[in-house]
């Protein structure tokens, strides 16, 4: 979100769950609160 592009912050969040599914908790929990931050789509 440093670069105020929320749209690509929440595309780029996304492949990560997609292409990282077993991520450790501590990852996927900081897209998590990056995704509401950015207020991303559920």
């Amino acid at each position: 979100m440093a670069l105020k592009k929320p749209t690509d912050a929440c595309q780029t969040l996304a492949e990560l769950t997609k292409r990282y599914p077993k991520a450790p908790a501590a990852v996927a929990s900081r897209a998590a609160a990056t995704r509401t931050q950015a207020k991303c789509a559920a």
